[in-house]
C-alpha cells in the first residue's frame, strides 16, 4: 500500500516511536536537576568524591538501557576502589572469566552485607565511562529487587 500523503506519513511514524517508547524499560526516576551532566564527563575517576557521588545517583537514575534480569542468582558483595562503589560480584556459571560487575543504585545497607555471599534478584542497566579492571568483567549499573 503506497502512501499518498505527508499526513499519512507523519502520524504512521508519530505511531511508531509512541510504540517504540512505551516499550522501553527505564530504571527508577528521571532526572535531578542540579546533577552533574554525565554527557560532558570523559570518565568518572576525574570527579572528586562528591562529583562521583552525584555522578552515580544521577548515573542510576538516567540508566534506560536494559541489559537483563537476574532472579535468584549467587553473587559476592565487594567495595570497589577503582570504581568507588558497592558492586555485587556475579561470575556466569560454567564459565572462568566472565563476570558482571554490578554497581548497586540505591542500597544504604551495603556495609551489612560487605564480603558476604548473596541470593539476588535485580535488573542489569547499560554503564558507561568505567573501564573494567580485568579481563572477562562487565560493569553495570544493578537495580536491586531482593537480596538475602
Amino acid at each position: 500500500m503506497l502512501l499518498q500523503s505527508g499526513k499519512q506519513r507523519s502520524i504512521i511514524l508519530l505511531v511508531v516511536c509512541l510504540l517504540g517508547a512505551l516499550t522501553r524499560v527505564h530504571a527508577q526516576q528521571g532526572y535531578i536537576p542540579g546533577v552533574t551532566d554525565i554527557t560532558t564527563i570523559t570518565t568518572p575517576s576525574e570527579l572528586d568524591s562528591a562529583g562521583h557521588a552525584r555522578f552515580l545517583k544521577k548515573s542510576c537514575q538516567d540508566s534506560t538501557c536494559f541489559v537483563r534480569q537476574l532472579t535468584d542468582v549467587e553473587g559476592f558483595v565487594n567495595y570497589r576502589k577503582d570504581l568507588r562503589s558497592y558492586v555485587i560480584e556475579y561470575a556466569w556459571p560454567n564459565t572462568i572469566d566472565s563476570k558482571w560487575i554490578g554497581i548497586v543504585c540505591q542500597w544504604p545497607q551495603a556495609t551489612h552485607w560487605l564480603g558476604k555471599r548473596v541470593i539476588f534478584s535485580g535488573r542489569y542497566f547499560q554503564a558507561r565511562g568505567f573501564e573494567p579492571k580485568y579481563g572477562g568483567e562487565s560493569i553495570l549499573y544493578l537495580h536491586l529487587t531482593a537480596v538475602r
